[in-house]
Order: C-alpha cells, then structure tokens, then sequence
C-alpha cells in the first residue's frame, strides 16, 4: 500500500511520501542509490529486477538505523536497502528486499 511511507518517518533526500503510488516506483536507501548511480539524484532512473521487471527510482531515504525493526525481506539480519509495491510483483502488500 502507497501509504506505507506516510506511517514511517523517513528522512527524504530525493523524492517524497507519494513516491510507492507509482505502481512501478521503487524507493532506494541513499546507500544503495549512491551505490548504483554515484553521487548524482537518481530519480527517474530505471533498476531491472530479476531481469523481468523494470522498476523506477521515485525516492531516495537516508539509511536506517541499525537497530530498525525494518529488515530485509530476504535476510531477517539485514536492514533493507529497497522499498517496492507488491502491487507490482502480483500482490497486495509491500515488500522490503534487498538487490
């Protein structure tokens, strides 16, 4: 749900709140989006994902705290590093993944 962001509150670098009501929007952690496009804004870029869906850049969010209970979708130890609408994947919720 795009509302997801409106119930935490992350530190916005690029890109807002509304940024999951793109059914295809993907929000990076600045790590990650430093990561894969330097230190340039990335929004508007595109990120495949599993090399069937194309996702784009529409938030960057300052990394979480290590001892946020949000983690990893993937990896129960590891905080998350992406934000996707399941809406996208063929679900109704949202997923934490790291790429």
């Amino acid at each position: 749900d795009a509302d997801f962001l409106k119930i935490f509150d992350f530190q916005y670098i690029y890109g807002d709140r509304s940024a999951l009501t793109n059914p295809f929007g993907m929000v990076l952690t600045e790590s990650t989006a430093i990561r894969f496009f330097g230190n340039s804004n990335p929004i508007g870029n595109t990120i495949s994902v599993d090399k069937d869906s194309d996702f784009t850049v529409t938030a960057v969010i300052k990394d979480p705290p290590g001892n946020t209970h949000l983690k990893s979708y993937l990896f129960e130890d590891a905080p998350f590093e992406v934000i996707l609408p399941m809406t996208a994947m063929n679900g109704s919720s949202l997923l934490i993944a790291m790429i």
